[in-house]
């Protein structure tokens, strides 16, 4: 269980690794159910934590990155790009 009394190195490492092994031991292939459960750890720390630096980290390395492994997170960062540019012309 991830807890807000993990010194931050090791909360950043365990976001840094956490879905790629996963990814590694189920070949890429896991059922909706088993990732809720894996992922709740986090939903849990994200609802606790108030180190504004470790919720980003948690936020970028395993939620953002979760939803750029499928085609709708991958047209909402496109999307997400476009705006991004148009605001910048």
């Amino acid at each position: 269980m991830i807890t807000h009394r993990q010194p931050g190195s090791l909360i950043m490492h365990f976001c840094d690794i956490y879905l790629q092994e996963i990814a590694k031991v189920s070949q890429g292939t896991l059922p909706v159910d088993m990732l809720t459960l894996f992922l709740q750890p986090f939903i849990s720390y994200l609802a606790e934590q108030e180190d504004g630096r470790l919720r980003n980290k948690v936020e970028s390395d395993v939620f953002r990155y979760l939803m750029k492994q499928c085609d709708a997170g991958i047209e909402l960062e496109e999307t997400r790009r476009a705006w991004k540019a148009v605001r910048h012309l």
